[in-house]
């Protein structure tokens, strides 16, 4: 791969996991548009230095030669395809303008989404000795929820919330410069952070890890966006499945429940000490509950159990066993959610989830009154507001007055709305491939790497957030470049095993 690639992939990764989660400007004056600003800056600034470089070489067929794209799989196709239609439907779409900005939602428009495509192609094919990105996450998360614990403690040593009202305050965590309820970057951090706990072979991992994922849990308990714990919840039971390949990694993922009831703890200690602080419903349900002393509890029973097993019965019998429950929890997992979408179905509610009835329902009458053309490519990216004033007496009846929808809280509704029937499969195809690239290297009986496994812990946690909420511009950019980040993952294992053979 040629220098200027490579110094263009280093940029858009520090942007992306580095830069964008730790930006922000006047205070909290404005949660969206600092994000997008410090977006398209990086982008510019990654134009500027390579696209000179780029025309200079493009003429070089020496230099195209070095450039090594390892073939097209089911992920890239998937995502050029999502690209390329959110730009088609940008581009015959009624309200043009809205959706190649992504304004009349939050941002992430066509611009974005086919420049992130770009992104995704670039850092893909990029191979670093060493991967640095890891740190990049670990540290910055840290930074990250450290900053929104002290918020919620109303401690604030950088007045970032000076100017916010004091009944609005609260709402104010977990990411900087995002309001709480857009603060799905937990939904991907935390997975990640706890797969690579899990994972982690040496003392010194584990301890950073360690480090990095307790804040995250402690500001898990103050999120204010409940929506959040549906995230990190797909996510960790995606962590839990690869815990079960083997004894040490079960047994991680067994101290890691209890550095959440440890977390736990330390909220209702610190929650005495600052009676101020403000939780939402679900981290007071789990603290009076004491629902984190029970997981606590749990696994230390079974780490107890797990190691007197050990005694009377050999380790290839253990592993054997441990790999047997991992598939019998993954069909556990697909009969369940299953059972959720027919009972969800079957006993719709428009109230449900916080009135997300009403915004899905709204979602699809708006989709069925399309014509064809629209129903293919749908009315462009971040537009489904325009069309949802048709149901403004659904919004008023159910909300008290007229309220942008913004999105459908969920994103295949969102984007089979705003992209069609053909940009909401690439979308889902973009998930999927993941799913069956892991797969494979299953049936193939070869464990997938531990990049592979973090990455997609990850892009799971982004998953399980997006049934409840839209498309926000850090954690659509996190979770673009993860999928970049895994494809690279999976070039580089390919290579390795190809090399052995």
């Amino acid at each position: 791969m040629t220098d200027y690639l490579k110094r263009a992939a280093w940029i858009a990764i520090v942007l992306i996991l580095a830069v964008m989660p730790l930006f922000y400007v006047h205070d909290y004056a404005d949660i969206l548009s600092s994000k997008v600003v410090i977006f398209w800056i990086g982008c510019i600034l990654v134009g500027g230095l390579c696209v000179p470089d780029v025309l200079a070489n493009i003429v070089d067929k020496a230099n195209r030669d070095d450039i090594e794209w390892a073939g097209i799989n089911i992920m890239d196709i998937a995502v050029l395809l999502f690209g390329v239609i959110a730009m088609i439907s940008a581009v015959f779409s009624e309200y043009r303008s809205d959706a190649f900005s992504g304004r009349d939602s939050w941002y992430v428009g066509s611009n974005m989404i086919f420049v992130l495509v770009v992104i995704y192609f670039l850092v893909s094919r990029f191979k670093g000795e060493k991967h640095y990105y890891i740190g990049i996450i670990l540290v910055v998360a840290t930074v990250v929820m450290f900053l929104g614990i002290l918020n919620v403690l109303w401690i604030d040593p950088l007045n970032m919330t000076k100017n916010v009202d004091d009944n609005w305050r609260n709402n104010f965590l977990s990411t900087i410069g995002n309001a709480n309820q857009f603060g799905g970057y937990l939904s991907i951090v935390i997975p990640f952070i706890s797969m690579y706990f899990v994972l982690a072979d040496k003392a010194f991992k584990k301890s950073v890890a360690a480090i990095a994922l307790f804040p995250c849990y402690l500001n898990l308990f103050f999120t204010h966006a409940d929506g959040i714990y549906a995230g990190v919840g797909v996510g960790m039971i995606f962590v839990f499945f690869i815990s079960l390949r083997s004894s040490a990694t079960y047994l991680s993922f067994l101290v890691n429940g209890i550095m959440m009831a440890l977390a736990g703890f330390t909220v209702s200690l610190l929650l005495q000490a600052f009676p101020n602080t403000m939780m939402e419903s679900i981290a007071p349900f789990m603290l009076e509950h004491k629902v984190h002393y029970i997981v606590g509890a749990g696994c230390f029973v079974l780490i107890l159990a797990h190691m007197a097993l050990e005694l009377h019965v050999r380790k290839e019998t253990m592993e054997k066993i441990l790999k047997i429950m991992s598939w019998f929890f993954a069909v556990f997992v697909i009969v369940a959610a299953v059972i959720t979408v027919i009972y969800i179905r079957t006993h719709y509610d428009e109230w449900m989830l916080n009135r997300r009835g009403i915004l899905w329902k709204i979602a699809l009458y708006v989709f069925g009154d399309f014509e064809l053309k629209e129903k293919i490519i749908g009315i462009g990216p971040s537009c489904i507001n325009h069309r949802s004033v048709d149901y403004a007496f659904w919004i008023v009846e159910y909300y008290g007055k007229f309220y942008d929808i913004d999105n459908a809280h969920i994103d295949v509704l969102e984007y089979l709305v705003t992209t069609g029937i053909a940009g909401c499969v690439a979308y889902v195809m973009m998930f999927l491939s993941v799913a069956v690239n892991l797969m494979q290297s299953f049936i193939k009986k070869r464990e997938p790497g531990r990049e592979r496994c973090l990455l997609a812990a990850g892009i799971v946690g982004y998953a399980g957030q997006a049934l409840l909420y839209g498309p926000h511009p850090l954690i659509w950019c996190t979770c673009m470049m993860m999928f970049a980040l895994y494809r690279s993952a999976d070039i580089e294992e390919k290579r390795q095993a190809e090399m052995l053979e």
